[in-house]
């Protein structure tokens, strides 16, 4: 192995560049981008398409490609969202009860949100939490042209519902459209390239890493300082805004 890292070396040897390299990538968006929508503590934004919605305090918000996943800490209750578009000629409860046909449903009723209006239902099976028995919250909130599919279970359930039921359904109720002053909120996290003097330590910019959980140790990470290292007075290191 040694003699094939000494192959390996261009000639006159590597060209260590670190504040170069640093000072080209400030500014760079960290996380999801702008088009994926951005997540800040509880609350889900997106600019493009002008909406907020919020999911329930402490648990885990993961943006995927094609749906927003929301999770306890424990995984035992979790609601998803996912986005169609809006049917021309189908009222919400039509949309809905076509999406779920098939499946024994109760406990149907109209929903209205701050500038939209759905429907929401319970399906007495289908949760991934316990291999398709247990029962499954929906939900469709119509916007502009849009149709936003909540779904949501929990391990338990209580007279035949989702033990968190009422969280399922304030979710989807949370839907609405941007303010201006939240524009800014929609834009992604970005890495921002500062400089360390004496008293620096990482630990006091952790409180703005997005991660739900290590974020003394991510960004320790993301600076090659893992574990608890600090940069030396003059350099320049990463934070995240």
């Amino acid at each position: 192995m040694g003699a094939a890292n000494v192959k390996d070396v261009p000639p006159g040897g590597w060209l260590e560049r670190h504040d170069e390299y640093l000072t080209t990538i400030n500014g760079i968006a960290y996380g999801t981008s702008k088009a994926q929508g951005v997540v800040r503590d509880n609350r889900f934004y997106h600019a493009d398409m002008g909406i907020t919605l919020a999911f329930p305090r402490g648990w885990t918000i993961e943006n995927q490609r094609d749906r927003i996943l929301a999770f306890t800490p424990k995984k035992d209750a979790l609601i998803q969202v996912m986005i169609d578009a809006k049917p021309d000629k189908q009222a919400p409860r039509e949309f809905l009860l076509t999406k779920l046909k098939g499946q024994s449903t109760f406990k149907g009723e109209a929903i209205t949100t701050a500038d939209g209006e759905g429907y929401t239902i319970v399906a007495r099976s289908g949760s991934p939490i316990d291999n398709g028995l247990g029962p499954v919250r929906w939900a469709v909130v119509y916007r502009a042209q849009s149709a936003f599919i909540f779904a949501g279970a929990s391990r338990s359930a209580l007279d035949g519902v989702p033990e968190v039921d009422d969280l399922i359904k304030s979710t989807a109720m949370t839907l609405r459209g941007l303010k201006p002053s939240e524009f800014p909120l929609a834009e992604p996290y970005r890495i921002k390239v500062v400089k360390a003097t004496n008293s620096t330590k990482l630990n006091d910019y952790a409180v703005d890493m997005p991660e739900d959980r290590f974020k003394k140790e991510t960004l320790e990470l993301i600076n090659a300082m893992y574990p608890n290292k600090k940069p030396e007075a003059g350099s320049l290191f990463k934070i995240v805004e």
